[in-house]
């Protein structure tokens, strides 16, 4: 069992009226800034829908404590901590955590992170995969925190499907990049190639990938996906900084893509 419990008060925010969700939104105020911070190795974070799931099982599964939405003893995989949010949404009931996640009665500058680093995944992959699995929470957070450059109105080309998807890829994956200028950045799809340099920042060198599938192999992909003729039907102006990120990743933005995967 791990013990998360809180060492400083807990702040409750009410969520937004339009906010269906039951999840609530738990939070610490920061620490001054000549307290002391809490040193790990690693923090594992990206746009969402990117393996940050598959990171802490792959590593929890050789040994190396890194938790996925809650702090391990070598650090967290996490999206939700690209941000030093005032909350995190609290999911109270997870298996070997008795305090909930994410993130619950902590905050990102209550650590000091030897290492970061910044997953990406081909945005064809990513942006369906954000429209079937974000609620309503996971946006919240995203415009409190300042990573979107507005408030989501719904209205016009925000309400086409695949919107929120290419919002949630292009502006967290730039936030992550303003924010952590220093951040190893490695796509998901080269695991392979990067797992030792990983398992070294986390201080187990040389230690193998366990053979484990991913975390939604088992899940029929029933969401749509998204073609490269739609993100400009979208929103033309988006689709070309999503262009320009994904060249600047290493990603070629054809539908072939979507063929070999």
């Amino acid at each position: 069992m791990r013990f998360n419990r809180p060492e400083r008060p807990i702040r409750v925010f009410p969520a937004r009226a339009e906010n269906a969700s039951n999840v609530e939104k738990w939070g610490v105020d920061r620490l001054p800034e000549d307290a002391p911070r809490q040193k790990r190795k690693v923090l594992i974070t990206g746009s969402g829908r990117t393996g940050t799931h598959n990171m802490s099982k792959l590593l929890r599964a050789v040994g190396i404590d890194v938790g996925h939405e809650f702090m391990g003893e070598i650090g967290t995989s996490s999206h939700f901590f690209c941000a030093d949010s005032d909350w995190y949404p609290f999911f109270p009931f997870v298996k070997g955590v008795d305090f909930g996640k994410a993130h619950a009665a902590q905050r990102q500058s209550d650590y000091l992170f030897e290492n970061v680093i910044h997953v990406v995944r081909h945005p064809l992959l990513v942006i369906p995969s954000v429209e079937a699995k974000f609620g309503t929470m996971d946006y919240e957070f995203m415009e409190d925190n300042g990573i979107f450059p507005g408030p989501m109105t719904r209205t016009g080309n925000q309400k086409k499907r695949g919107y929120r998807g290419m919002m949630v890829w292009y502006w967290n994956n730039k936030y992550i990049e303003d924010h952590f200028p220093d951040a190893m950045r490695v796509r998901l799809e080269d695991l392979d190639k990067w797992w030792f340099t990983l398992v070294e920042m986390c201080g187990f060198p040389g230690v193998p990938k366990p053979q484990m599938p991913p975390s939604n192999k088992s899940r029929s992909l029933w969401y749509k996906p998204v073609h490269t003729a739609d993100l400009d039907v979208i929103d033309p102006k988006l689709s070309r900084l999503i262009y320009e990120m994904a060249a600047r990743y290493g990603y070629v933005m054809s539908d072939e893509y979507l063929k070999k995967t």
